[in-house]
């Protein structure tokens, strides 16, 4: 298509997702088709705090990974120091976010909406200096596939924009470009919670009083019920602890009660729906029913599998492939340390360390740089050790040919 079509297009889609929300129609009966329309926006479903707290979990858990860039040079792998992109990554990523509020941002914006934008913002040499988020109104995309080719265009506040200056971070979608937001597909799951939440907010309101029926052994007159009605009004405000009932009249319940309509048990499913959709342990969501101290172990191990592994590699191929120019893309790449997050737990990373050092994979220096300590000037610290680390690699491989030798010998 000529560009002024498309530019033309970009402004419209720009001003209509401004307007986008996420419905779902709820049936109204068994027997009849009409239902009632409930809007699920995003503010809406953060209302809902299984949701606000799962994508909090795996945002924070992804902001906190630090961001390396890396190079592979004669066979040795260290930072890119020298590379123009590491006084950016070394520093913050604009003048108004921390590289973790970015990350952060980016990646709760693709959980919501089903896609994180943000916009490159290139010097004269087309190298990146600055890194904006965009939020899903702001940013558009546009994606033409024909039996020719393909075609992917975003627009930005109306403007056209190439493709290699955005990053795209997205959930699963049936294209493979643009992503599907979850809200919309759970969007069932989260109206019911949130029915339930309001159900149950509603009930605690009234004082934890049904709605009832009274009757009488005779008709009212106008005043008898003019003072009833006045006496329900005032105890059901909390004035008072008790009303009268006059002439006889008595009063029955009409609903049922929390524990019959099995309101909080609905609650409690809708939790574990909403983390089994971000593949979230529950017990990082405070249900603790069915974990233990060994279980709890085995599931953040899963959760760093399963959700961190995954959002990880997204980022590192989407920066990869729009900040790296092509000649620096076979040497270089992007990486989000998982293995961070064992920085809290000091036994398990004691025991990674020591597994690997006497293995010969990993060195003293190579440990103390991992922990944001100083090298130490030592020729035997920069030696891989086996065994039980006191025999030096090199030492070892001789041993070994010589009984080689031995037995070729024999």
């Amino acid at each position: 298509f000529p560009v002024t079509i498309l530019e033309k297009a970009g402004r419209f889609l720009s001003a209509f997702s401004v307007c986008v929300s996420f419905s779902v129609a709820t049936s109204a009966g068994s027997d009849d088709n009409a239902g009632s329309v409930i809007s699920i926006s995003p503010a809406d479903a953060d209302c809902f705090t299984a949701v606000y707290s799962a994508k909090k979990i795996i945002s924070e858990s992804i902001a906190n990974l630090p961001l390396r860039l890396m190079k592979r040079e004669g066979g040795m792998t260290s930072q890119a120091t020298e590379h123009n992109l590491y006084p950016m990554l070394m520093s913050e990523p604009n003048p108004f976010m921390t590289w973790f509020t970015f990350k952060e941002t980016l990646v709760n914006n693709a959980l919501t909406w089903g896609n994180g934008y943000a916009r490159i913002f290139r010097n004269g040499a087309g190298q990146p200096v600055q890194l904006q988020i965009l939020e899903n109104f702001e940013c558009t995309p546009y994606y033409l596939k024909q039996p020719s080719g393909e075609t992917l265009y975003y627009y930005v506040f109306g403007q056209l924009v190439e493709k290699r200056d955005i990053i795209h971070i997205t959930c699963i979608g049936s294209n493979g470009v643009i992503g599907q937001s979850p809200i919309s597909i759970a969007r069932e799951s989260i109206a019911l919670g949130i029915q339930a939440q309001n159900t149950m907010s509603k009930f605690y309101k009234g004082n934890l009083k049904s709605k009832a029926v009274f009757s009488t052994q005779g008709e009212l007159s106008d005043p008898a019920y003019d003072r009833l009605n006045q006496s329900i009004k005032d105890s059901m405000r909390g004035d008072k602890d008790f009303f009268l009932l006059e002439n006889g009249n008595s009063v029955t319940t009409l609903t049922m009660s929390p524990q019959d309509a099995e309101t909080l048990a609905t609650r409690k499913f809708q939790v574990e729906e909403i983390a089994r959709m971000y593949r979230i342990p529950l017990h990082k969501m405070g249900s603790l029913d069915r974990s233990t101290n060994n279980n709890i172990e085995q599931q953040s191990d899963d959760f760093k599998v399963d959700c961190l592994l995954p959002w990880s590699e997204k980022i590192e191929q989407e920066f990869k492939r729009k900040l790296l120019l092509n000649r620096d893309k076979q040497s270089h790449w992007f990486n989000l340390d998982i293995d961070y997050v064992l920085r809290a737990d000091s036994v398990s990373r004691s025991m990674v360390y020591m597994n690997r050092f006497k293995t010969g994979s990993i060195t003293g220096n190579m440990i103390r740089e991992r922990e944001g300590e100083n090298r130490i000037d030592n020729p035997m610290c920069d030696m891989p050790f086996v065994g039980s680390g006191d025999m030096p690699l090199d030492e070892a491989i001789w041993k070994a040919k010589q009984v080689d030798n031995k037995i070729a010998a024999a």
